[in-house]
């Protein structure tokens, strides 16, 4: 790149020639001063990201309750509370090239998976210099912290997170990779800055661009954050589709609606309940048969096998998961359907969709649940079940997931992001 030039205010013009930076540990120094290096005016110009520096080189771990395997050069949040795991790398190191796209594909995969938020805000609270000033500037004065908190769980859960690459210049290989990756990978995002350092008469100039962003992802990616509800619109969305099952199959018992993210349907049997979700950051809606209680994961499996054997008869393609209450395992099975739920005129076809899941789901799962202790759980006793290990769950389930929260908004900054329900 030729270099630039600095006009002063006296008009006379220094011309500042670009430098390679003296090491990597200089580079990681300025993003950790500077966030703003990171280009988050770039990433969403009517809406530039804000960045809160969590902590240099956190470790992530590779397995439940595990230590640091690996450690990410800078974890930030921004003000949506979407994790961004941040590598550097100057260009002159060939790990730049590939080595560095596996390593962070490693870090975002476990990163969802086994790290606790808590741990986070930790890290985060024991190297902050002044923990309320830097959340007043991130989301203002009156923000909500432990909402924000609750919306970092929330996105890790979602697998919302983004990762970028830093450098002073970004290769061809990588820009392709990180343009590939960006536009396959939802709601994840996968992004590069080159921050050229340019030098002159005993000034610096950093200038930092974006990669990766195309106008297909730009287009279909939004960071508005998950975890921002409206209230009011949600209930408004349970409170029509409640009058609606009253009118149409008030067999089911719905509970009254409320502001939550879901609605549930009474049912006789114990540490059962059928649900019904919808988020329209997706525009999906769900129906869920959650089963609770010490052996949930169990009386899960049995219920998984007899939808595997009853395909045919069954008109809907279940999925079948796993979720933490506190600590104790839930089984989930659920069904999925795309609608468009940011506007009031998709919601019947939604309701008229949940109505008919659900009402298969009560005639013909639940009695399919077995109701007593086997004896495998009776040999578990009171000891509390593992969902890594002990109940030697399929590849298919999703250990301690959670769901997602539904959101209203401007459908055209809606997060559209995939993932269970």
């Amino acid at each position: 790149m030729p270099g630039i030039f600095l006009l002063q205010d006296d008009e006379s013009l220094v011309e500042m020639s670009e430098q390679p930076y003296n090491s990597e540990a200089w580079l990681q120094e300025l993003l950790a001063r500077y966030p703003n290096l990171l280009a988050g005016d770039q990433m969403e110009s009517r809406d530039p990201r804000r960045w809160l520096l969590v902590r240099r080189e956190v470790g992530i771990p590779g397995a439940e309750d595990g230590g640091g395997r690996w450690s990410v050069d800078h974890l930030f949040l921004d003000q949506d509370a979407v994790p961004t795991l941040v590598e550097v790398k100057r260009s002159t190191d060939t790990r730049i090239r590939r080595e560095v796209v596996g390593q962070m594909l490693d870090y975002a995969a476990n990163a969802v998976v086994y790290w606790p938020v808590e741990q986070i805000r930790t890290r985060y609270e024991d190297g902050a210099q002044d923990v309320e000033a830097e959340f007043a500037t991130l989301l203002g004065k009156d923000a909500d912290v432990e909402e924000f908190w609750q919306d970092v769980k929330t996105n890790l859960q979602a697998g919302r997170i983004r990762m970028v690459f830093v450098a002073d210049v970004i290769p061809r290989e990588l820009r392709r990779v990180v343009e590939f990756l960006n536009e396959q990978m939802n709601p994840a995002e996968v992004l590069a800055v080159e921050v050229r350092q340019f030098v002159g008469e005993g000034m610096t100039a950093l200038a930092p661009r974006l990669v990766g962003q195309t106008a297909k992802t730009e287009a279909t990616k939004r960071t508005k954050g998950a975890g921002r509800v409206d209230l009011e619109g949600r209930l408004a969305f349970w409170s029509a589709f409640h009058a609606h099952v009253l009118k149409e199959a008030p067999d089911l018992k719905p509970t009254e609606p409320t502001d939550g993210p879901q609605l549930e349907f009474l049912v006789n049997t114990p540490n059962i309940t059928l649900v019904a979700v919808a988020d329209c950051n997706v525009s999906k809606s769900a129906a869920r048969l959650e089963i609770r209680g010490e052996n949930a994961v169990e009386r899960g499996e049995t219920l998984l096998r007899f939808i595997e054997s009853n395909q045919n008869k069954l008109r809907k393609a279940y999925r079948f998961g796993v979720a933490r209450r506190g600590n104790m395992p839930k089984a989930l099975i659920a069904v999925t359907r795309d609608f468009e739920l940011a506007e009031k005129t998709g919601w019947q076809a939604s309701f008229a969709w949940l109505v008919a899941a659900l009402k298969e789901m009560r005639e013909t799962l639940l009695p399919a649940v077995p109701n007593g202790q086997s004896e495998r759980a009776k040999a578990l006793g009171t000891t509390r079940l593992s969902i890594d290990t002990a109940n030697g769950l399929e590849p298919r389930c999703f250990k301690g997931y959670n769901f997602p929260k539904l959101c209203f908004s401007d459908p055209h900054e809606s997060d559209p992001h995939e993932g269970w329900l």
